[in-house]
């Protein structure tokens, strides 16, 4: 997986794009979250291969199933998980800084 995420790094430094990573957590269980490790690992990947890296566990983290969940028992995001989602991704968009390599 690295090596992929250092191919895409690679081609968007040679093309002057601005690459981002938003980590979406696993939304089975938001109280007691048992991924954060994976989110650091993530996190470190993409700041080594020059990614702007936007975790969304801190956004989501301690919201109960019924929140946050499309219906019981389907762990993914309805409007209220996106609309966190997107408002915690877009001023980061929105901040972008300018390319110089």
């Amino acid at each position: 997986m690295k090596g992929e995420l250092k191919r895409l790094a690679d081609y968007a430094r040679a093309n002057r794009i601005r690459i981002y990573l938003a980590m979406v957590p696993d939304f089975h269980n938001l109280v007691d979250y048992k991924f954060g490790f994976v989110h650091k690992l993530m996190e470190q990947n993409a700041k080594e291969l020059g990614y702007r890296f936007i975790d969304l566990l801190p956004a989501v983290q301690g919201r109960r199933p019924e929140e946050i969940w499309a219906m019981p028992g389907d762990p993914h995001p309805n409007a209220l998980g996106h609309k966190i989602m997107a408002e915690t991704i877009f001023p980061v968009l929105q901040a972008g800084e300018k390319i110089t390599q």
